[in-house]
């Protein structure tokens, strides 16, 4: 075992590639389809004032070998759920953009009249999960906290989420007795796969090293 001493932990925490980041600072990029226009929505530096992403963890179970008992690892389990709150804006392009892709996902509500109302435009026989969300991702930027030699809000790390959509918009609160609070709304996304820029390959490339 390698020995680490004070002067290895300093520059491993705040050298240039371990830097603590001290402060929050982050800026949210999407790109999510829209069947009804046949186009992308984009959204590059979107004010966010939160992001809470699912956790990652491996489901074990008792094994014993030569009369040890182990836990060995048998699965990796996860949540896949994005949780972002948005600063609201005057013209709320944003928060309008999501509602819109989660009615599109979804299809219109239940009709006594006419079944076909009810089929989700992201599923019609032109539009299948594959085109119309497949290509969709967000990313979370990590910025500069303003280390030296480094441009101030200039992006040092991220982390990259695939077939990302919008699921559920939560309620909008409106409260006249605060008007120092800025208006904020929180949207839950589903996602396939996350990985961080620096991880040596994406999930979708990972493959056994034998």
């Amino acid at each position: 075992m390698s020995h680490v001493d004070l002067q290895d932990l300093k520059n491993r925490l705040f050298g240039p590639d371990g830097r603590v980041v001290k402060t929050n600072k982050f800026s949210v990029d999407f790109q999510l389809f829209s069947p009804i226009t046949d186009s992308f929505i984009e959204a590059n530096g979107e004010a966010a004032v939160a992001v809470s992403a699912s956790s990652l963890s491996l489901r074990t179970e008792a094994w014993e070998f030569q009369n040890m008992p182990i836990e060995i690892p048998i699965k990796r389990m996860r949540n896949n759920k994005l949780l972002i709150t948005f600063y609201g804006t005057r013209n709320m392009s944003a928060f309008t953009s999501l509602l819109s892709l989660i009615k599109q996902y979804g299809g219109h509500p239940l009709s006594q009249t006419s079944a076909s109302n009810n089929a989700p435009t992201a599923y019609t026989a032109s539009q299948l999960y594959n085109i119309a969300i497949a290509e969709n991702f967000g990313r979370v930027n990590i910025l500069n906290d303003g280390q030296p030699g480094i441009g101030s809000g200039s992006i040092v790390n991220s982390i990259t989420y695939t077939h990302l959509y919008p699921v559920e918009m939560f309620p909008v609160d409106f409260d006249s007795t605060s008007p120092s609070m800025p208006l904020t709304y929180t949207c839950l996304f589903n996602y396939k796969t996350a990985w961080a820029q620096r991880e040596s390959t994406p999930e979708d490339s990972l493959v056994p090293k034998r």
